[in-house]
């Protein structure tokens, strides 16, 4: 069965994702995330992509962004770039990531700003650190600190907030894992 043409279009904001292979780990050590993030900023240098939000763990990425309409290139060079430094930097070869990254066009303020919260809460949900602001590899992280540096949008930061406080967080765990399952739903092919 063939696949849909991805959608693009300058100015389109999306969600993207993607995972290592069998879930496997992606991003072991700093280096890593750092070279990572300098394809990321590389590819907005270029005019290409707008990141408005990000979060890196062990396993996967997640990335809200603007596209200029240039994604698929994009996104293609970022991955490609971050899977030869990972083969080389452990002599090893073959794929490393699941396949196609996946992007979901948010249409709706109610969806930009679940997604928005969702990628900010994404190491919370992983058990991985108590606060989003506490994961070093997240626009959290980046805004917490002041230093968003000159790649990185603040755009959603100034019109959702960020997350600081426990106080900030979702009620509970039930409504992290809420907003979870609305997002994850979604990008599996389900609706807003």
């Amino acid at each position: 069965m063939p696949r849909a043409p991805r959608q693009d279009a300058d100015g389109l904001v999306l969600h993207l994702m993607n995972r290592g292979g069998g879930r496997r780990t992606t991003f072991e050590v700093a280096r890593d995330y750092r070279f990572f993030l300098s394809r990321v900023a590389h590819s907005v240098r270029r005019h290409e992509i707008e990141v408005l939000s990000y979060s890196i763990l062990m396993t996967h990425f997640h990335m809200i962004v603007r596209s200029r309409g240039h994604l698929s290139e994009a996104m293609r060079r970022i991955e490609n770039e971050y899977v030869r430094h990972f083969n080389r930097s452990r002599r090893r070869d073959g794929s490393l990531l699941r396949g196609r990254f996946i992007s979901k066009p948010i249409t709706s303020e109610r969806y930009l700003f679940n997604a928005y919260h969702y990628v900010d809460e994404n190491a919370v949900q992983a058990g991985l650190v108590a606060l989003p602001q506490d994961w070093e590899w997240s626009s959290a992280y980046r805004f917490a600190c002041g230093r968003p540096g000159p790649w990185l949008s603040t755009e959603l930061k100034d019109r959702f907030g960020v997350v600081y406080g426990p106080s900030d967080l979702p009620a509970s765990p039930t409504a992290r894992q809420a907003r979870a399952e609305l997002i994850e739903a979604r990008l599996q092919g389900g609706h807003e």
